[in-house]
């Protein structure tokens, strides 16, 4: 073991910069991708998934794609995998992969509406509905110029609503409405708050001609086949912590919301449906579900935990990217302030499992450093370890 020395007073001023102060990943705080360690299991699902949203790109055709693990082996994390992809600027022939994070719906009712809320908050902006209104107008031959005046844009409008079911109406006139005018001018930016999703008052409604606010189950799912259609993307829906709804909703509800999905599934083109869940929650929808259904489903694909040495490169990995990050040289011994056999203790008590090793890491560390402490005359240690408190 490598003596305490300066480099145990600068972890110990730095602990909260280690990378392993966060045990699970969230959808909303970004996941350090250079830690990111690609399993056995995890190369076959990143071959596998590329795979397919180059199969979608070719023929448009709806894929949906399980993906299992237990609990702590990275299916959250699984989907800043994905985004890091997203965020190649990756093309597939002409059309550019997006993903959107689907979570756990707060109730059972206006799923379809959830799923839009949380695309339009990860992809809604002004130019990805002027590339689906582009899309459209070019769909039945109509160029914008066309749209310049009032007399025109209510022929235009009128043209469309006839050529396409009523349940698509709504929001068609909305991106008319906003190719036409724009976001500076008050019908334009109106509509662009209907396509974000805002809830606008009757008088609002009745400026753009348009029934009622983007809500119900039908218009929700007629605008997602719109944008499949014509956004100009391989849409991936990465659906995580289905055991949550499992828990709180009732098999009425439950399989409501999988219906949902399985509409998406049936009627969406140019789009990747992932579930990501754990086995028993998989168990439980494979039960819910028809034959017909899964026969039509890719095979499942698994997320297992680290190898022993998956775990330690992850481990110098992260450490040596700790250094790095305080602008330190990084220790001679690549396991400080551990060992590898302490390494080879935590993987055994964890079974390899992602979330356990990582809190154990923690610990073992802090314990570490506690030790360096007992042994040392530095009142910096004796000050810090006195007003620490440990909680786990």
């Amino acid at each position: 073991m490598e003596s305490p020395g300066g480099n145990a007073d600068i972890l110990m001023q730095n602990l909260n910069l280690l990378p392993f102060n966060r045990t699970v990943s969230k959808y909303y705080i970004k996941d350090d991708m250079e830690l990111d360690i690609a399993t056995t299991s995890r190369k076959v699902i990143d071959v596998k998934i590329r795979r397919l949203i180059e199969t979608v790109a070719i023929d448009g055709i709806t894929r949906f794609q399980p993906i299992i693990g237990d609990a702590g082996t990275g299916k959250s994390h699984y989907y800043w995998v994905l985004k890091s992809l997203e965020n190649q600027n990756t093309f597939i022939g002409n059309k550019q992969f997006k993903v959107v994070y689907i979570s756990s719906p707060p109730s059972p009712e206006r799923i379809f509406h959830h799923i839009y809320t949380c695309l339009v908050s990860e992809l809604g902006n002004e130019q990805f509905f002027n590339k689906i209104a582009d899309g459209i107008l070019d769909e039945i031959g109509i160029r914008k110029k066309n749209l310049r005046s009032k007399t025109n844009l209510s022929s235009v409008i009128f043209g469309i609503t006839e050529k396409y079911p009523k349940v698509f109406a709504d929001p068609l006139k909305a991106l008319v409405y906003f190719k036409s005018y724009g976001s500076k001018k008050s019908l334009g930016a109106l509509a662009l708050r209907w396509l974000m999703g805002e809830s606008l008052s009757t008088n609002h409604l009745n400026e753009l001609q348009i029934g009622s606010n983007l809500e119900r189950n039908d218009s929700c799912l007629a605008f997602f086949k719109i944008i499949s259609y014509f956004s100009g993307n391989v849409l991936t829906f990465y659906f995580d912590e289905l055991e949550t709804p499992f828990r709180t909703f009732s098999s009425t509800q439950y399989n409501k919301m999988l219906t949902c999905i399985k509409q998406m599934f049936r009627e969406l083109r140019n789009s990747v449906i992932i579930i990501a869940c754990l086995k028993e929650i998989w168990g439980k929808i494979l039960s819910l579900t028809e034959t017909s259904f899964l026969n039509n489903l890719e095979m499942e694909l698994h997320l297992e935990n680290f190898t022993l040495e998956d775990f330690k490169v992850y481990y110098i990995r992260a450490i040596n990217h700790f250094w790095r990050s305080i602008g330190e040289k990084t220790p001679k011994n690549l396991y400080y302030p551990l060992s590898e056999t302490s390494l080879e203790n935590i993987y055994a008590g964890s079974f390899g499992n992602q979330r356990e090793v990582i809190k154990k890491l923690n610990l073992e560390i802090e314990s570490q450093l506690m030790r360096f402490q007992r042994n040392s005359s530095n009142l910096e240690y004796n000050k810090y370890f006195k007003s620490a408190t440990y909680s786990y």
